[in-house]
C-alpha cells in the first residue's frame, strides 16, 4: 500500500548472497540520522521544541507497527532517519556496532556460543529479563528516545552510571530508578517520558 510515511520501507531480502542483504527505501541526499542531528544542535532550551514534531511522527510510526502487531525492538534516535524536508522515519539499521559504545554484550538465550548485542539502556525491564520485545516495550524505548532528544543526543545514564551490566540495570529499574530529567527539559515533556 505504499507503506507508512513515517516508516522506512523494506522492499526485499536477499537470502542467497553472503552476507545476506536487505533492500530498503532509498535514502535521499540530505537525510540524516536523528542521533547525528541532535549532536550537531547547539544546546539551547528553546530548540527542543523543534524536535517535538519528530516525536509525534515516530509515535505515529509506532502506532502503525502496533496496528500490524509488529514490535520494533530498538526504538532509538540512531534508528530514526530525518528527510531533507523534515519528515522523521523509523528504521532499523541493524544494531550498528559503532553506536553502541557503552552497551554490554550478553549471552544469547538462543545460542550460548554467540554473543548478542543488546541496547540495554533503551530496553524495558521485561525485555531485559525475558529478551522478548513487544509493542509495550517499544513504548518504554520511545520514552528513552524522548530523553535522547531532550538531552541533545547524549547516551542515557541511570544515576550517572554510564557502564551498567544487565543485572545492575535490572536492579535499578526494579527499585524504581528512572532517567533523570535532562537540564532544560520542559516538565511536560519529562512527564511524557516517565509515563512511557
Amino acid at each position: 500500500n505504499g507503506g507508512h510515511p513515517n516508516i522506512v520501507r523494506l522492499f526485499g531480502v536477499v537470502l542467497i548472497s553472503t552476507p545476506k542483504s536487505i533492500l530498503l527505501e532509498f535514502a535521499a541526499k540530505g537525510e540524516l540520522l536523528l542521533n547525528d542531528i541532535l549532536k550537531q544542535q547547539p544546546r539551547q532550551n528553546d530548540s527542543i521544541g523543534r524536535f517535538v514534531r519528530y516525536c509525534v511522527q515516530i509515535s505515529r510510526a509506532l502506532e502503525e507497527l502496533r496496528r500490524l502487531r509488529i514490535a520494533h525492538g530498538d526504538v532509538a534516535a540512531r534508528n530514526v532517519l530525518v528527510s531533507g524536508n523534515g519528515v522523521a522515519k523509523l528504521a532499523d539499521f541493524g544494531l550498528a556496532y559503532d553506536v553502541y559504545t557503552e552497551t554490554t554484550y550478553l549471552p544469547s538465550s538462543v545460542n550460548n556460543d554467540v554473543d548478542e548485542l543488546l541496547p540495554l539502556k533503551w530496553m524495558a525491564l521485561e525485555s531485559l529479563e525475558s529478551r522478548e520485545f513487544t509493542c509495550e516495550s517499544d513504548t518504554w524505548s520511545f520514552g528513552v528516545l524522548l530523553w535522547e532528544i531532550a538531552a541533545f543526543g547524549e547516551e542515557p545514564s541511570y544515576q550517572l552510571q554510564r557502564h551498567l551490566s544487565c543485572p545492575k540495570l535490572v536492579g535499578l529499574l526494579r527499585q524504581g530508578v528512572r532517567l533523570d530529567r535532562p537540564p532544560g527539559c520542559p516538565k511536560k515533556l519529562y512527564y511524557v517520558m516517565k509515563s512511557c
